[in-house]
């Protein structure tokens, strides 16, 4: 932090304090804000001297995009009362740089995105739906998740503050709404009127905190509860792969030796592609340009040769294909409005499961888009949490009165997709990858939502694809997710060798003694545990929200347990 009081020997001198800003300097350079007051008195206060990145309302557009908002000069959103920070970033965020969210599309990457995003988002979509029509008794399935996915990842790409962000269904919010199912049956209600309600509810309160500026509160909470959500979103997707692979195929006896052995064989195949077109791209073999290609068309090339070789080689051989439907209908046929019609007791006594269900859908929300906007990924365009706030509750309302399941900024899906667009190289002095460029629009998240929702149309070509392939492709993914947490590595850190830690040891660890990071990651691991039990359980899970809010007082009780200066370099405040 720095500042400066300089003094002149004029008087009176006044002027209207202005920030001075530019793109690139968003995120990297310091800001200065200065101010001519009365004798002369000049204040400049530098950038960091502010409030935290997370919560920072950028204040002026940049550059590049100055003429789509600046127009006569006239403010359009003066003729209506809107908050100052939901106002900021749709003035900064959605309007100030409409322009170039467009035309930032305009090359290959950001088009082998659109294909790579729409086999990463089918499959957990996909398999999502499959275990919603279980866990709901076929009264949200595979086509209702679809639909939701499609049209809201939609307009969430057209209007949030960060649209990088991939929303879907989530395992979080897929067993909240398993354990909503089992509390309507228990209370002898329509299930889909009780989550109509509860859902209606939700939006009204995540309308709330967009319009109040709530999401300002994310600046409580730190990797600690960052890294232990993320992990958990990883560990999903992994379990999800390992048990149709081995639990549902290799070790059910009602399946056939010869499916069982090539679904896990097409399983480790997709797996093995996706993995190795991902590390060709930063390898030294081939040109600048086949190695960009493939990279970036690695997901789509693993499905295809997962599929080919299951459709040419062991034709004979029946496998559990993509149930798509033939026409756009709800699973059960029912109509696609849900009945309202509920005694007063439903009707504000799902307000109870509401309050519970908003701490899932506003931390599963903020921690994600936060994740997606740290400072380590290279981003330079505003953040805009209250919009993506706002966006959200309009859409978790219209979803839950059409009966859809509920979507909200999913996790690995969003990493994968910031990757996607990402330029790296190599750093030639240490080895590492660093990041050189990253493609912000809004093209990527829309168009591959549209052929989410266009996939109705290729159900002949889809329904070649076997599950055991998808799955390859979300154990892809649930690594892909991992990577990077720091959590999940100091766990590898923890299985080292302890005479060859040394070798391995992150920089931020460098000047934290062993015992304290093995101590904050047992802490970790510990919590970690007690948010999966919980969630698992028949009992209380409908309470695995609260353990995830629980987090954020445990994480500031840690000044008790560790000295500040290791608490700054292992947790610090400084997710963007």
């Amino acid at each position: 932090m720095a500042s400066a009081t300089l003094f002149s020997r004029a008087t009176n001198i006044k002027a209207t304090p202005a920030l001075v800003s530019t793109q690139s300097g968003l995120r990297n350079r310091p800001t200065f804000r200065i101010s001519l007051k009365p004798a002369g008195r000049v204040q400049l206060t530098t950038h960091s001297q502010r409030k935290p990145r997370a919560l920072r309302s950028v204040q002026v557009a940049s550059s590049a995009d100055s003429s789509t908002s600046s127009g006569s000069g006239t403010d359009p959103l003066k003729a209506v009362y809107v908050p100052k920070d939901l106002k900021e970033d749709v003035k900064v965020r959605l309007v100030g740089h409409f322009k170039s969210d467009w035309l930032d599309a305009a090359n290959v990457k950001s088009f082998a995105s659109i294909l790579f995003m729409f086999f990463a988002s089918i499959s957990p979509a996909i398999s999502f739906g499959a275990l919603l029509s279980v866990a709901t008794g076929n009264a949200i399935g595979a086509v209702e998740v679809i639909v939701a996915t499609a049209v809201s990842g939609v307009i969430y790409a057209m209007f949030s503050g960060q649209p990088l962000t991939i929303i879907g269904s989530t395992g979080p919010v897929v067993t909240y709404t398993a354990i909503l199912y089992g509390l309507a049956a228990q209370m002898g209600i329509p299930f889909l009127t009780f989550y109509a309600w509860v859902g209606l509810w939700s939006a009204a309160i995540l309308f709330v905190c967009a319009v109040t500026g709530a999401s300002n509160s994310i600046k409580y909470i730190t990797r600690f509860t960052d890294e232990i959500f993320s992990g958990l979103i990883a560990v999903i997707f992994i379990y999800e792969s390992i048990k149709f692979l081995v639990v549902q195929n290799l070790m059910n006896p009602l399946v056939t030796p010869g499916t069982a052995l090539l679904s896990a064989l097409l399983g480790v195949l997709t797996y093995t592609v996706a993995k190795a077109t991902a590390d060709f791209k930063t390898s030294k073999w081939g040109g600048k340009t086949l190695r960009a290609v493939v990279g970036d068309f690695g997901p789509l090339i693993a499905v295809a040769t997962g599929s080919c070789f299951a459709f040419f080689v062991f034709p004979h051989i029946a496998l559990q294909k993509l149930a798509l439907p033939a026409t756009l209908a709800t699973t059960t046929g029912r109509p696609w409005i849900t009945s309202l019609a509920a005694s007063p007791q439903v009707i504000f006594g799902s307000l109870i499961p509401a309050t519970i269900g908003v701490i899932l859908l506003f931390l599963d929300q903020n921690i994600t888009v936060r994740i997606v906007n740290n400072p380590d990924y290279g981003l330079k365009k505003p953040v805009g949490y209250h919009l993506d706030m706002l966006v959200l509750s309009l859409l978790i309302a219209v979803q839950s009165l059409l009966g859809l399941p509920w979507m909200v900024a999913s996790t690995a899906p969003s990493i994968i997709h910031l990757r996607s667009l990402q330029t790296l190289q190599k750093n030639s002095t240490t080895g590492a990858e660093e990041i050189v460029d990253v493609k912000e629009q809004r093209v990527t998240a829309l168009a591959s939502n549209a052929l989410i929702g266009c996939s109705i149309l290729l159900i002949p070509l889809l329904k070649n694809i076997p599950i055991a392939v998808l799955s390859g492709l979300f154990l892809h993914l649930g690594i892909q997710t991992a990577k990077g947490n720091q959590f999940i590595e100091r766990i590898g850190l923890l299985l080292v060798d302890p005479a060859q830690r040394t070798l391995y040891m992150p920089k931020y660890l460098a000047q934290v003694e062993e015992r304290v990071w093995i101590k904050f990651t047992l802490i970790q691991m510990a919590s970690f545990w007690v948010l999966w039990t919980v969630k698992e359980s028949k009992q209380f899970g409908i309470a695995f929200p609260l353990v995830i809010l629980a987090f954020v007082p445990l994480r500031y009780a840690f000044k008790e347990w560790f000295e500040k200066k290791d608490l700054e370099r292992i947790d610090p405040f400084e997710m963007a």
